[in-house]
């Protein structure tokens, strides 16, 4: 289960794992929040938070009472989960956000449905031509071990957090965010699917529904319970490069992806507990039952991806701060020293905040990447103020709207003026990266791995509340001149509708980058040879290779050459897992010289401790390597001129060899 056979699949065979994953991201958490009182869309929005908590806790505790993960336990988690939402439900007051919502206006579930859809098709129409297939996944590093963890933890029976690692060491201990590997694996356990088309079942689904719907009900509370937000937001919501396209494609960012997608609803939690904004909000739940579920919102976050946790913290203390000044100055006049508690108490914590980022940083995390600017000054602005996704595909449509909604957010949505600071920053920190990057900009930029594209798909989130704004502001202005001008055909009845409808007719401007989106994922499913880690051809003579394999069969190969995805084609083994696993100590010493296993006893006796008895050669390597790391593997790459191992088959640019000796180590104490 989980290993692809390459060829068999359809975009029509994803569809078992498409629904698998819509059930398992939504069945969970919407039926819990629902017994708990939750409306039906706000209950649908922050179910995949529920629900990602829920298969991420749970797969981490059962190892500790030694059972295997799989459906069974799935469903006693999931009763666990609805019989103590049920009784909370029972022990809290009613939930007074229902009426008040119900009474703001006509129900905008209907549209805010629609503009998910709508979204999902915009998502289908720019992934699908450039993935071509559903077997197709990016070609990046760390790419294999997001694809063969999956696989791994189907093989092994457990999800957890804290054994996710053991895939590329079994002694390893310790904490992987492993919350995507888990629902993906769950995802192929419940369909049959393999480890990457039930990964781009999962990716479609988490990018083109639980995103978007995430977007629309934040959208609701920051700039009003209407239907033409619901309709600006589906379409803005999937508008940018940056996310979610990028991080699709920079398969190195899958967890991302899902902690990314979940930061909407989870600040809508955050909304609610300060009761949302002014006039008529589309509040989530009273404070207290969204008190519960922004505990349930950080620890989900935090088993999907530190850099989720820490942008959902940065945007929740933005929102917050505004509501400790809105509220500040709201009691200036009759409770001054509160006032200035309150204001004092936030820097007080703004600071503290700022502060452990810069002393308790992580050196192996400061330190990743070359220190300097990476682009030139004319290109870093265009980078930053046109939202183009790593430096390619320019969205001047977008840059414009996020301008004209700043103008809007100062004009009519005061409460949402926390989006604004918060574009800012995240720009500021884009630009710093790119055109500093010194020490001092790495001692806050560190969290996100000093990475440009970890650091640009924070201003998403605000940019896309942003540019609603500006697509809702519009829609007025055209539906005031049209009241004027056509008093007669009772525009001023049907005015939510028309307001709508003018939305989503000037929101499908946006779809005017849907080419720069496809730019953006092109070179990693479309990469040039020398960019390939492992191409189709090379995944099938792979394939082949494996039927000449014993089951349990442990392989040394050269990572850089695609030869480590023979555990994503067959499951069979790997001496080194991926590039970023050739260990000191016996991997190592068997990479540099496997060759000499015939005639070094202590190559021999390592060889023999790890089971080594197959090797496999060729194949291009991965740009860019350098000579001195293809020089670490040229034990297993020499074994052509040993003695001490013959071919056994040879399929596409691979050929299999096994050990025929092995120095000091007779065949009947462990030799072939």
């Amino acid at each position: 289960m989980g290993v692809l056979v390459p060829g068999s699949s359809t975009w029509f065979d994803t569809l078992p794992a498409s629904l698998a994953a819509m059930l398992l991201l939504f069945v969970p958490g919407a039926v819990a929040l629902f017994l708990l009182g939750l409306r039906p869309l706000a209950a649908l929005a922050v179910a995949p938070v529920v629900s990602t908590g829920l298969v991420a806790a749970t797969g981490v505790l059962l190892p500790l009472v030694d059972i295997r993960w799989g459906v069974g336990p799935l469903l006693v988690a999931t009763a666990v989960l609805w019989l103590v939402c049920a009784g909370l439900r029972a022990l809290l007051q009613p939930d007074p956000t229902s009426d008040r919502t119900r009474g703001a206006g006509i129900d905008v579930s209907r549209y805010a449905l629609g503009a998910v859809l709508l979204a999902f098709v915009v998502v289908l129409v720019s992934v699908l031509p450039e993935q071509g297939s559903p077997e197709s996944f990016p070609q990046n590093p760390d790419t294999v071990f997001h694809l063969a963890d999956v696989q791994w933890m189907l093989r092994n029976g457990t999800i957890s957090s804290l054994q996710a690692g053991q895939f590329q060491i079994p002694s390893w201990s310790g904490f992987y965010p492993a919350a995507f590997h888990g629902l993906t694996a769950t995802v192929s356990l419940l369909t049959g699917a393999s480890a990457p088309v039930a990964s781009t079942a999962f990716v479609l689904v988490v990018v083109g529904v639980v995103w978007p719907l995430g977007c629309v009900v934040l959208a609701l509370t920051v700039l009003g319970n209407r239907p033409g937000v619901a309709l600006a937001t589906g379409l803005t919501s999937v508008a940018f490069g940056a996310y979610p396209y990028l991080l699709m494609g920079y398969g190195v960012l899958w967890p991302l992806v899902l902690g990314m997608a979940l930061v909407p609803a989870s600040l809508a939690v955050v909304a609610g507990l300060v009761d949302g904004p002014t006039g008529h909000p589309y509040v989530v739940a009273g404070r207290g039952r969204c008190a519960l579920l922004l505990v349930v919102a950080v620890g989900a976050l935090a088993l999907a991806h530190p850099n989720a946790l820490l942008t959902f913290g940065l945007l929740a203390g933005l929102a917050l701060g505004q509501w400790v000044v809105t509220t500040a100055w709201g009691l200036r006049t009759t409770r001054r020293g509160l006032a200035v508690g309150l204001v004092v108490g936030s820097l007080v914590a703004a600071a503290l905040a700022v502060g452990a980022v810069v002393v308790l940083r992580s050196p192996s995390m400061f330190d990743i990447g070359r220190l300097g600017p990476g682009l030139s000054a004319d290109r870093v602005w265009s980078y930053v103020l046109l939202f183009a996704a790593d430096g390619v595909a320019v969205l001047p449509v977008l840059a414009a709207l996020v301008g004209l909604g700043c103008v809007a957010v100062a004009l009519r949505h005061r409460n949402a003026a926390w989006c604004v600071v918060a574009l800012g920053v995240s720009l500021t920190f884009l630009w710093f990266n790119i055109a500093v990057d010194d020490r001092s900009v790495r001692a806050l930029t560190w969290p996100w791995y000093n990475d440009t594209p970890r650091i640009q798909a924070i201003a998403v989130l605000p940019a896309v509340l942003i540019a609603s704004a500006a697509l809702l502001w519009i829609a007025d202005l055209v539906i005031a001149v049209l009241r004027r001008s056509l008093p007669a055909h009772g525009l001023r009845e049907h005015e939510g509708w028309a307001s709508g409808a003018a939305v989503l007719v000037l929101g499908l401007v946006t779809l005017v980058h849907v080419s720069a989106h496809q730019q953006v994922l092109r070179p990693y499913f479309h990469p040039t040879a020398a960019r390939s880690w492992v191409s189709d051809g090379e995944l099938r003579a792979l394939r082949e290779l494996s039927t000449s394999l014993p089951d349990d069969a442990v392989v040394a190969a050269n990572p850089w050459n695609g030869a480590t995805y023979l555990y994503v084609v067959s499951g069979r083994r790997l001496l080194v897992p991926t590039e970023k696993t050739n260990y000191p100590g016996d991997v190592a010493l068997l990479s540099l010289r496997l060759r000499d296993v015939g005639t070094d006893s202590a190559v021999c006796a390592a060889a023999a401790r790890h089971h080594v008895e197959w090797a496999i050669t060729g194949g291009q390597p991965a740009h860019p390597v350098t000579a001195k790391i293809l020089s670490a593997y040229r034990g297993v790459d020499g074994i052509r001129s040993s003695s001490a191992w013959r071919p056994v088959r040879t399929e596409g640019p691979y050929t299999l060899y096994r050990r025929s000796s092995c120095a000091g180590l007779s065949a009947a104490a462990g030799g072939p």
